[in-house]
């Protein structure tokens, strides 16, 4: 228990990225427009950091319909406030070399001669949970 309290304040509690990184992996993501062309305002203060991404709050320039129930006091119904996640620096390569020393691990576990290991299909499983963290592109 110790261990993973301990291990779970490192990864809460991660230094946000720079608003230069923040504004440059956004403008990057939304091909070339610039923040205050698309965003009636965004909120470059994070509202919370972890170790793949961070998250901050915008408003859209264009009203879109939202089927969510809108927070009261709102002033235009149709102005909604998005979360907006920013994917760190460099996160790409990082996850693909932990995934590759997994993978590796993972190789190494079902080599061993240990009673009932294959019926974990260690490496089987890691390639599915590393398909799904390599389609996280969805996010700038």
């Amino acid at each position: 228990p110790q261990l993973c309290t301990s291990l779970g304040v490192l990864h809460s509690s991660v230094k946000p990225e720079s608003s230069l990184h923040t504004r440059a992996t956004l403008e990057a993501f939304l091909g070339g427009k610039r923040l205050h062309d698309v965003f009636e305002w965004f909120d470059m203060d994070p509202i919370g950091a972890g170790c793949i991404a961070q998250v901050h709050r915008a408003v859209p320039k264009q009203p879109f319909t939202s089927t969510a129930p809108l927070e009261k006091g709102t002033a235009d119904p149709r102005q909604v406030v998005l979360a907006v996640k920013v994917k760190r620096a460099n996160v790409d390569e990082v996850v693909a070399q932990d995934l590759r020393l997994m993978r590796f691990g993972a190789w190494v576990l079902s080599s061993l001669p240990l009673a009932g290991i294959e019926y974990l299909a260690l490496v089987d499983a890691l390639d599915t949970f590393a398909h799904h963290m390599t389609s996280l592109d969805t996010f700038a």
